[in-house]
């Protein structure tokens, strides 16, 4: 038995939603729809030569569905998947030739095989303070905070080899403000802003 699913968007602007843009410090411009002060539907972000910086859905205010990040050379830096503002499935980063560098999936970064070990503390059923997870040859492969469940604050992410892969911060288990992306030699390759 086969199926097939099939997925179309439609997307309209009433007259009380109009179509929103705003430049943000003259380095990057975003176009989409408000409604009632909250994102919805598909918005498109820029840099300032006119590439693409990110795209995707938004559903009340946060990102849902297939998202794609790019590098200034109009490269595909980044892509997957949000639900409802959450990082979900697989994700892959790409340098700014376009090779995979690593994949992660459901937040937790990593390569297909290794066991991953972490450490931290959990109160009810969450996830609480500071937690450190490492690959099985004994490097970290992420560290950072929890409240409530949801990652909170300064999160780094480290390649198999021990490299720093990724540095930024969350909010409420949200990306927020500037994320630098880094090869296996610790190069900056990208930096984003959420």
């Amino acid at each position: 038995m086969t199926k097939i699913l099939f997925f179309a968007w439609v997307l309209y602007f009433p007259m009380n939603h109009p179509l929103y843009s705003k430049t943000y410090e003259e380095k990057i411009s975003c176009s989409g729809s408000l409604i009632d002060d909250l994102k919805q539907g598909y918005w498109k972000c820029t840099y300032k030569n006119g590439q693409t910086l990110r795209e995707g859905a938004y559903l009340h205010g946060k990102r849902h569905g297939y998202w794609k990040f790019y590098h200034q050379n109009g490269i595909l830096a980044a892509d997957g998947y949000y639900k409802v503002g959450e990082e979900t499935g697989i994700w892959n980063v790409y340098n700014e030739k376009g090779k995979l560098l690593f994949s992660r999936e459901e937040g937790l970064w990593g390569t297909d095989g290794p066991e991953i070990t972490c450490s931290g503390s959990i109160t009810g059923d969450k996830k609480e303070g500071l937690w450190t997870c490492f690959y099985d040859n004994g490097n970290k492969l992420q560290e950072g905070g929890y409240f409530g469940g949801k990652r909170d604050g300064y999160w780094r992410m480290f390649h198999h080899n021990g490299v720093l892969a990724a540095e930024g911060t969350y909010q409420g288990g949200q990306e927020v403000g500037k994320w630098k992306i880094y090869d296996e030699d610790g190069h900056l390759i990208m930096e984003r802003y959420d």
